[in-house]
């Protein structure tokens, strides 16, 4: 009995192939070789097998062919209890940063606030929040962000949240070149 395990968070990077291929050894001998699909669970029995060979005891391995390239194959177990190959990948990862810029005549007026608080968003859905303030020159960069979920990119996005009153915030750049998130307001004469 072979089982194969994925180890890839599900397939998140959508790159998991749709069958692999599997050869039986006996005593370092390709016997048989067979794919190994998702419906068969990923798995697959190697049966009747001779326990001798010219009165010695044959010694039965597996190994998984074309491992796919960002994968790590491990195989573990015997023919007595079942060998496992477990291809492990880590998912990809990405950062996104943004910048807090002041339109206000360098706070002219002594109303800008002290600290706003920038939501880092997938959808409708709240990643992160962080705060920017002087303290860490208005900008920050969220870290260790999964890059895919379902093999597709994420789309993240920045918003402001409490844009502060008399101040109009706009938000330009992407995911890739960063957010700037810049708050305009119109200085009193």
């Amino acid at each position: 009995l072979v089982t194969k395990k994925w180890e890839d968070n599900n397939n998140q990077d959508g790159i998991r192939p749709t069958s692999v291929s599997i050869s039986l050894k006996a005593n370092d001998v390709v016997i048989r070789t067979v794919d190994v699909t998702n419906a068969t669970n990923w798995v697959i029995s190697f049966e009747n097998l001779p326990v001798y060979e010219n009165g010695k005891e044959i010694d039965y391995t597996v190994v998984e062919n074309n491992v796919p390239e960002t994968y790590k194959s491990e195989v573990t177990g015997s023919v007595e209890d079942g060998f496992v190959i477990t291809n492990t990948h880590e998912v990809e990862k990405t950062s996104v940063s943004v910048e807090k810029v002041w339109n206000d005549e360098d706070n002219q007026d002594g109303i800008r606030p002290e600290k706003v608080s920038v939501s880092l968003m997938n959808g409708d859905t709240v990643v992160e929040t962080a705060e920017l303030s002087e303290t860490n020159s208005w900008k920050y960069t969220f870290t260790n962000l999964d890059k895919k979920a379902n093999g597709v990119d994420i789309d993240y996005k920045v918003v402001e949240n409490d844009v502060p009153e008399t101040y109009e915030s706009v938000v330009s750049g992407d995911k890739i070149n960063g957010f700037v998130i810049t708050n305009t307001h119109e200085v009193y004469k």
